[in-house]
C-alpha cells in the first residue's frame, strides 16, 4: 500500500502508512523503508529520509541502491546538496554499490551546489566502474560547468556526451550555449546552435542565449538573425535578450530596431534600461526618437491600466503595430537571402 501511494504520487498518505506500521509494532522490511523514503524524496523532506535510512541500518536491513538512491534525490530536491554527496560517500564505504540513477542524482547535486569539479570527479568514477552516464547525468554535469562559468568544461561535457552516442536535449544545448555566454565566446555559442543543436527545436531560453552571447561579442548582425528567427517563429523575447538586442543596436547606431524593439514585446513594459538604450542608439545615429513610438509607448501604457475587454481590444490594436514596425526595421538591416 505504502509503494502504490508512492507510485502515484500520494505521499503524504505514504508516510502516514508509514507511521501507523510503526504505531502497531510491525517490522518494515526494506521495500516497505524504501517506498517511504521515495515518499520523502517526492516531499522534499530530505532530513526524515535520512533518518530512515539510519533506522534502516541500525535494524540492521541493509539499504538497497533504491533506498539510497532516493535519500540522495530527496538531498537535491531541498538543496541539500553537501549531504547528498557525503551519501553517495558512504555508499562507497558501506554500499550498496551505486548505480547510473545513483550517480545521476549526485551529479544534480554538484549542480545546485555549483561544484563543478565534484562534478567531473563524478564522471571519472562512473568511468572506472563502467557505469554508462546517461542524459540526465550529462545535463547535470553542463549545467554545473555553466553556472560556474566554466565553458571550456561544458563544452567537453557535451563533447564526450555525443562520443558514446548520447544524444543531447534542448536543456543540454541551452546549458552549454549559456555557458558560451558567460564566458564571453559568441563564436563558440554560434557553432553550438548551428551546428551540434541543429536538430533540436530551440526555445526562448536557447535564442536569448545565443543573442546575449553575441550582444556581449557586439556582433550585432548576429544578434539581429536571432531576433529575426524568434520574430518569424512567434517566440516572445525575454527580458534579458530585448535589453541585449537593444545593446547590440545601439553599439551599431540600428535606433529603428532598437526602437521597435523597445515596444514589441507583449506584456513587458519599456523600462529605464531598455529606454537608456534606444535613446543612445538614436544619439549615435544623431537621429530623433520617432513620434510614433513614443504613442505606442503611452498606448501600452495606457492599455495596462485598462481592465477587461478594453485592454485585450487596446493591447491588441498596438501588438499589432508593433510587429509590423519590428519586422519592417528588421528588413532594413538583416541581409537578404
Amino acid at each position: 500500500a505504502i509503494s502504490a501511494c508512492e507510485k502515484g504520487g500520494h505521499w503524504q498518505h505514504a508516510l502516514a502508512l508509514f507511521g501507523d506500521v510503526r504505531k502497531l509494532h510491525l517490522a518494515p522490511d526494506v521495500i516497505v523503508c524504501s517506498a517511504a523514503i521515495s515518499a520523502c524524496e517526492r516531499a522534499g523532506a530530505w532530513t526524515r529520509a535520512l533518518h530512515l535510512l539510519g533506522q534502516m541500518r541500525r535494524r540492521v536491513l541493509d539499504p538497497n541502491v533504491v533506498s539510497c538512491s532516493a535519500a540522495i534525490s530527496a538531498c537535491v530536491t531541498s538543496g541539500a546538496w553537501e549531504q547528498a554527496l557525503e551519501l553517495l560517500a558512504s555508499m562507497g564505504r558501506e554500499g550498496p554499490t551505486p548505480n547510473v540513477v545513483t550517480y545521476s542524482a549526485a551529479a544534480s547535486a554538484c549542480e545546485r551546489g555549483r561544484r563543478w569539479q565534484h562534478g567531473l570527479r563524478l564522471l571519472e568514477e562512473m568511468r572506472a566502474v563502467r557505469i554508462t552516464p546517461n542524459v540526465v547525468t550529462y545535463n547535470a554535469l553542463i549545467s554545473a560547468c555553466e553556472k560556474c562559468q566554466q565553458w571550456e568544461r561544458a563544452l567537453d561535457i557535451l563533447s564526450h556526451m555525443q562520443s558514446i552516442k548520447v544524444d543531447p536535449t534542448i536543456v543540454s544545448c541551452n546549458a552549454a550555449i549559456s555557458a558560451c555566454e558567460e564566458g564571453q565566446r559568441w563564436e563558440r555559442a554560434l557553432v553550438l546552435r548551428s551546428q551540434t543543436c541543429c536538430g533540436i527545436q530551440a526555445d526562448v531560453l536557447t535564442h536569448s542565449a545565443v543573442i546575449s552571447a553575441c550582444g556581449r561579442g557586439r556582433r550585432w548582425e548576429f544578434v539581429l538573425g536571432a531576433v529575426g528567427t524568434m520574430f518569424q517563429d512567434g517566440i516572445l523575447l525575454s527580458l534579458n535578450s530585448r535589453v541585449s538586442a537593444i545593446a547590440a543596436c545601439a553599439d551599431a547606431q540600428h535606433w529603428q530596431v532598437a526602437a521597435a524593439l523597445l515596444v514589441r514585446p507583449a506584456g513587458l513594459k519599456p523600462d529605464p534600461v531598455t529606454s537608456s538604450a534606444v535613446a543612445a542608439a538614436c544619439l549615435r545615429a544623431r537621429s530623433p526618437f520617432p513620434a510614433v513610438r513614443l504613442l505606442d509607448c503611452a498606448a501600452a501604457a495606457a492599455a495596462a491600466a485598462l481592465t477587461g475587454r478594453q485592454r485585450d481590444t487596446a493591447q491588441g490594436i498596438v501588438a499589432v503595430r508593433r510587429d509590423a514596425e519590428l519586422g519592417t526595421a528588421l528588413a532594413s538591416v538583416l541581409p537578404k537571402k
